[in-house]
This record gives C-alpha cells, sequence and structure tokens, in this order.
C-alpha cells in the first residue's frame, strides 16, 4: 500500500530525527593506560590482520555506541549498524533511547531510498535519498554530507578506513584489563579542504585476536573531541536485501 502528499510539518519533523541521529556532537571518554613501548612486530603483525580483514570486507554488523563525557549535555545515542557493499544497503535501528527508540533507518543506494520505520507505527515512510540529504542541509546539520547520507554512516564503520586514512602504528593500551593496538589514522587529502574538518587525526583500538575495529576517537592536537564504540562485531556474515528490508514486512508505504 503506498500513498503520497504528507504535509510539509511531517517532512520537518523527519528531518529533525535525521538530524538527531546524524548531527549529534561526538563526546569525550575516559583515559585509558596507554604504551607506545610494544613489540614493534607485534604491532606490525597486527596492523597487517586489520588491513586484511578491511580490505576484504563486504559486509558488517555492529553496535555502535556513543559515551558522553562527564558533565556533557550531548545527546548520547547508540545503535545497532548492519551495511553491505555488495548490497549497497545499510540501516541504522536506534536502541536505548527514551524517545526514539527502534526507529529505524533503511537505505537502498540501488534505488536511491531512504525508508523511515517506526515499530510502534502501521506504516513506513519512503523518501528519496537526495531530499533527505537536502533537507539536513537546509537545517544547517550534516551539510558535509549533503551529497549521499551512505557516507555519513560509513565514517563510523571500517568499510571506509583504508580509502580515507592514512595509518601508522601508535603502541597499545589497556581498557578492562584487556590489551589493543592503537593506530593513528590521519585523514588522506581526498580534495577535502582541511579547514572544514573538526578534527586532526583520529586513533583507532582494534583489537588483537580478531582485528576488528573496537573504538574511533577523533583529536584536534592533543584534545579529544569524543569517540564511538564498534561492539558486537560481525564481519561477512552474509548480509542479503531481506535482512535490510526485514523490518518493512506488514508495512504500508507513504512516499514523500
Amino acid at each position: 500500500m503506498a500513498s503520497t502528499g504528507c504535509h510539509r510539518a511531517n517532512k520537518f519533523l523527519y528531518a529533525i530525527i535525521f538530524a538527531l541521529i546524524l548531527a549529534f556532537p561526538l563526546a569525550a571518554v575516559a583515559d585509558e593506560d596507554v604504551s607506545s613501548t610494544a613489540d614493534p612486530d607485534s604491532i606490525d603483525s597486527i596492523i597487517q590482520g586489520f588491513v586484511d580483514l578491511v580490505t576484504n570486507l563486504d559486509d558488517i554488523s555492529t553496535t555502535i555506541i556513543q559515551v558522553p563525557a562527564k558533565g556533557s549535555n550531548s545527546l548520547a545515542l547508540s545503535g545497532r549498524v548492519m551495511y553491505s557493499r555488495s548490497q549497497n544497503m545499510l540501516s541504522f535501528s536506534l536502541v536505548d533511547h527514551p524517545l526514539l527508540g527502534g526507529l529505524t533507518l533503511v537505505l537502498d543506494n540501488n534505488d536511491s531510498a531512504v525508508y523511515f520505520v517506526s515499530p510502534s507505527s502501521a506504516e513506513a515512510f519512503k523518501m528519496p535519498a537526495e531530499l533527505a540529504a537536502a533537507q539536513l542541509a537546509g537545517l544547517g546539520l550534516g551539510t558535509q554530507y549533503s551529497d549521499s547520507l551512505m557516507v555519513a554512516f560509513e565514517q563510523m564503520l571500517p568499510i571506509s578506513v583504508l580509502s580515507n586514512f592514512n595509518l601508522e602504528p601508535m603502541g597499545h593500551a589497556q581498557n578492562d584489563g584487556k590489551d589493543y593496538c592503537l593506530l593513528k589514522a590521519t585523514p588522506k587529502d581526498n580534495g577535502t579542504d582541511g579547514e572544514e574538518r573538526s578534527y586532526d587525526y583520529a586513533v583507532i583500538w582494534v583489537d588483537p585476536d580478531n582485528f576488528h575495529l573496537c573504538r574511533l576517537e577523533q583529536f584536534s592536537g592533543e584534545e579529544s573531541k569524543g569517540a564511538f564504540l564498534l561492539v558486537d562485531s560481525s564481519y561477512n556474515c552474509g548480509l542479503t536485501k531481506a535482512d535490510f528490508m526485514a523490518p518493512l514486512q506488514g508495512k504500508g508505504i507513504v512516499e514523500f
């Protein structure tokens, strides 16, 4: 079932929801024990394992968690993300949020469409991808991603690390008794004006046991601009289009 002619107020409402999801500020996290004295051969092998994993990465399913700084009034969000290069699709489901928990966005780049799905509604809303991106830009939010919402989400996933960053070893760090390999990720030029970036470089934490990216923290100089944690990650799990479209089952589709 499909219908058209939604009111402008509804469009604005869903643009605000996009803004909450994509434009929330990063938050700082607690300090960990960081060391640069680890065995260089060990670091090199971990870096190679990480590069090999990401190079052959077709899909990933992971939970992304924002950790607010002490005293921060930023909106803490977390969500489950699925991404597939071969399917050219991505979904993001908010979790643990008092107002928007369960809200799911499904991005279908093959159809250039974005779906909004609420578990409490019998309808799902479909919007052209360029319209969704334009509404963010029109609100003054997420303007750097006005050409592609997929790119906005990819920045939080290891799928884009090798194409967007130069990597170099920094050492090891411990958190909760577990050892991680730290890599400094400096943004490549890629035609982007450095003044438009909100950070100078990122530090990525790699699990030496499975080479998964577990944390990405951004810095301007020595100042942390905040971090995302990636937990419960599955790589190359064979995601299909049906996996992404599952939240739309039984829903009427309202088109913008």
